[in-house]
Protein backbone atom coordinates (compact mmCIF):
# COMPACT_ATOMS: atom_id res chain seq x y z
CA UNK A 1 0.00 0.00 0.00
CA UNK A 2 1.34 3.85 -1.07
CA UNK A 3 0.38 6.97 -0.16
CA UNK A 4 -1.61 9.15 -2.32
CA UNK A 5 0.73 12.21 -2.83
CA UNK A 6 -1.74 14.05 -5.08
CA UNK A 7 -2.97 14.66 -1.29
CA UNK A 8 -0.48 17.10 -1.19
CA UNK A 9 -0.17 18.19 -4.63
CA UNK A 10 2.49 16.49 -5.70
CA UNK A 11 3.40 13.90 -8.53
CA UNK A 12 6.48 11.74 -8.08
CA UNK A 13 7.95 10.65 -11.23
CA UNK A 14 9.57 7.57 -11.77
CA UNK A 15 12.79 8.40 -14.34
CA UNK A 16 14.44 5.12 -13.47
CA UNK A 17 13.33 3.37 -16.02
CA UNK A 18 13.56 5.79 -18.70
CA UNK A 19 17.07 6.41 -17.23
CA UNK A 20 17.92 2.54 -18.23
CA UNK A 21 16.54 1.99 -20.87
CA UNK A 22 16.06 5.32 -23.04
CA UNK A 23 18.70 7.54 -21.90
CA UNK A 24 21.53 5.04 -21.56
CA UNK A 25 20.50 3.38 -24.80
CA UNK A 26 20.58 6.49 -26.72
CA UNK A 27 24.13 7.20 -24.73
CA UNK A 28 25.43 4.71 -25.81
CA UNK A 29 24.14 4.63 -29.19
CA UNK A 30 25.90 8.17 -30.22
CA UNK A 31 28.92 7.33 -28.67
CA UNK A 32 28.98 4.61 -30.71
CA UNK A 33 28.05 5.67 -34.11
CA UNK A 34 30.15 8.77 -33.83
CA UNK A 35 33.28 6.46 -32.42
CA UNK A 36 33.48 8.31 -28.97
CA UNK A 37 33.21 5.02 -26.45
CA UNK A 38 36.89 5.52 -26.06
CA UNK A 39 36.95 9.30 -25.65
CA UNK A 40 37.78 11.14 -22.85
CA UNK A 41 35.07 11.46 -20.05
CA UNK A 42 34.83 15.19 -20.33
CA UNK A 43 33.16 14.85 -23.73
CA UNK A 44 31.04 11.13 -22.78
CA UNK A 45 30.01 13.53 -19.99
CA UNK A 46 28.69 16.35 -22.46
CA UNK A 47 26.91 14.13 -24.20
CA UNK A 48 25.14 11.99 -21.37
CA UNK A 49 24.10 15.52 -19.98
CA UNK A 50 22.28 16.82 -23.15
CA UNK A 51 20.06 13.31 -23.56
CA UNK A 52 19.34 13.12 -19.47
CA UNK A 53 18.26 17.09 -19.52
CA UNK A 54 16.57 17.06 -22.85
CA UNK A 55 14.71 13.21 -21.37
CA UNK A 56 14.00 14.96 -17.79
CA UNK A 57 12.37 18.44 -19.88
CA UNK A 58 10.34 16.41 -21.86
CA UNK A 59 8.79 14.44 -19.34
CA UNK A 60 7.85 17.74 -17.40
CA UNK A 61 6.30 19.26 -20.98
CA UNK A 62 4.22 16.35 -21.29
CA UNK A 63 3.15 15.57 -17.63
CA UNK A 64 -0.39 16.45 -16.39
CA UNK A 65 -0.74 19.95 -15.07
CA UNK A 66 -2.07 19.59 -11.97
CA UNK A 67 1.03 18.72 -9.63
CA UNK A 68 3.92 20.16 -8.14
CA UNK A 69 6.82 17.62 -10.16
CA UNK A 70 9.62 15.71 -8.31
CA UNK A 71 11.35 13.65 -10.35
CA UNK A 72 12.62 10.07 -8.84
CA UNK A 73 15.68 8.32 -9.52
CA UNK A 74 16.77 4.63 -8.03
CA UNK A 75 20.59 4.45 -7.89
CA UNK A 76 21.61 0.79 -7.67
CA UNK A 77 23.47 -0.39 -4.67
CA UNK A 78 25.11 -2.94 -3.82
CA UNK A 79 22.83 -5.56 -3.38
CA UNK A 80 20.11 -4.67 -6.32
CA UNK A 81 20.88 -3.08 -9.85
CA UNK A 82 18.80 -3.33 -13.19
CA UNK A 83 21.28 -5.64 -15.46
CA UNK A 84 20.34 -3.39 -18.39
CA UNK A 85 21.78 -0.72 -16.84
CA UNK A 86 25.07 -2.44 -15.72
CA UNK A 87 25.71 -3.31 -19.01
CA UNK A 88 25.57 0.15 -20.47
CA UNK A 89 27.66 1.80 -17.64
CA UNK A 90 30.15 -0.87 -18.73
CA UNK A 91 29.79 -0.50 -22.39
CA UNK A 92 30.51 3.40 -21.75
CA UNK A 93 33.47 2.55 -20.09
CA UNK A 94 32.49 3.39 -16.65
CA UNK A 95 32.95 1.89 -13.05
CA UNK A 96 29.18 1.84 -11.69
CA UNK A 97 30.64 3.92 -8.04
CA UNK A 98 32.02 6.45 -10.63
CA UNK A 99 28.61 6.53 -13.26
CA UNK A 100 26.69 6.97 -9.94
CA UNK A 101 28.61 9.59 -8.72
CA UNK A 102 29.02 11.70 -12.06
CA UNK A 103 24.92 11.54 -12.10
CA UNK A 104 24.48 12.36 -8.81
CA UNK A 105 26.74 15.46 -9.59
CA UNK A 106 24.54 16.41 -12.80
CA UNK A 107 21.30 16.32 -10.23
CA UNK A 108 23.01 18.72 -8.04
CA UNK A 109 23.80 20.80 -11.30
CA UNK A 110 20.31 20.44 -12.38
CA UNK A 111 18.47 21.42 -9.13
CA UNK A 112 21.06 24.27 -8.91
CA UNK A 113 20.39 26.01 -11.98
CA UNK A 114 17.31 24.70 -13.96
CA UNK A 115 13.49 24.59 -11.93
CA UNK A 116 13.57 20.67 -11.25
CA UNK A 117 13.59 18.48 -7.79
CA UNK A 118 14.96 15.37 -7.43
CA UNK A 119 14.72 12.19 -4.93
CA UNK A 120 17.49 10.36 -5.79
CA UNK A 121 17.43 6.65 -3.66
CA UNK A 122 18.58 3.14 -3.38
CA UNK A 123 15.19 2.07 -3.04
CA UNK A 124 12.98 0.93 -6.25
CA UNK A 125 9.82 3.41 -7.00
CA UNK A 126 7.35 0.92 -4.88
CA UNK A 127 9.94 0.65 -1.89
CA UNK A 128 10.39 4.45 -1.43
CA UNK A 129 6.49 4.84 -1.82
CA UNK A 130 5.78 2.38 0.62
CA UNK A 131 8.48 4.21 2.98
CA UNK A 132 6.66 7.43 2.63
CA UNK A 133 3.52 5.91 3.72
CA UNK A 134 5.14 4.38 6.94
CA UNK A 135 7.09 7.26 7.66
CA UNK A 136 4.63 10.58 7.07
CA UNK A 137 7.69 12.94 8.07
CA UNK A 138 8.98 11.73 4.69
CA UNK A 139 6.20 13.58 2.97
CA UNK A 140 6.69 16.96 4.33
CA UNK A 141 10.17 16.51 3.28
CA UNK A 142 9.04 16.52 -0.39
CA UNK A 143 7.00 19.21 0.38
CA UNK A 144 9.49 21.46 2.25
CA UNK A 145 11.54 20.62 -0.77
CA UNK A 146 8.94 22.37 -2.92
CA UNK A 147 7.78 25.28 -0.94
CA UNK A 148 11.59 26.33 -0.18
CA UNK A 149 12.29 26.24 -4.18
CA UNK A 150 11.62 29.45 -5.56
CA UNK A 151 10.43 28.54 -9.39
CA UNK A 152 10.88 32.26 -10.34
CA UNK A 153 14.08 33.02 -9.61
CA UNK A 154 15.58 30.98 -12.11
CA UNK A 155 16.30 32.88 -15.17
CA UNK A 156 17.47 31.91 -18.88
CA UNK A 157 20.95 34.01 -18.38
CA UNK A 158 21.74 31.15 -15.55
CA UNK A 159 20.58 28.47 -17.98
CA UNK A 160 22.60 30.16 -20.97
CA UNK A 161 25.60 29.91 -19.19
CA UNK A 162 25.26 26.24 -18.20
CA UNK A 163 24.29 25.28 -21.72
CA UNK A 164 27.36 26.98 -22.92
CA UNK A 165 29.66 25.32 -20.67
CA UNK A 166 28.31 21.90 -21.50
CA UNK A 167 27.32 22.49 -25.44
CA UNK A 168 23.65 22.10 -24.93
CA UNK A 169 22.68 24.31 -27.97
CA UNK A 170 19.10 22.91 -28.31
CA UNK A 171 18.37 24.32 -24.60
CA UNK A 172 17.29 27.46 -26.28
CA UNK A 173 15.35 30.16 -24.40
CA UNK A 174 12.21 29.13 -26.15
CA UNK A 175 12.27 26.15 -24.98
CA UNK A 176 13.23 26.75 -21.18
CA UNK A 177 9.82 29.55 -20.98
CA UNK A 178 8.00 26.12 -21.84
CA UNK A 179 9.53 24.38 -18.76
CA UNK A 180 9.27 27.39 -16.45
CA UNK A 181 5.78 28.16 -17.74
CA UNK A 182 4.49 24.80 -17.36
CA UNK A 183 6.02 24.76 -13.55
CA UNK A 184 5.04 28.35 -12.21
CA UNK A 185 1.06 27.08 -13.50
CA UNK A 186 1.49 24.32 -11.26
CA UNK A 187 3.32 26.22 -8.23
Amino acid sequence: MGVDLKLYNIELIDITEELSYNIMREWIDYLYEFQLLDSNKNTKLKVFYHFFIKKVSDLIVDSSKDYKKILFITICNEKKCDIVLKNRISQANYEESEFFTMIKGLISKIERNFPLKFVVSTKSYKEYLDFLYKTPGKINYLRLKLEKSDFTKFTYSKILKFTKKYDLSWLNENYFNTIKSKLLLIS
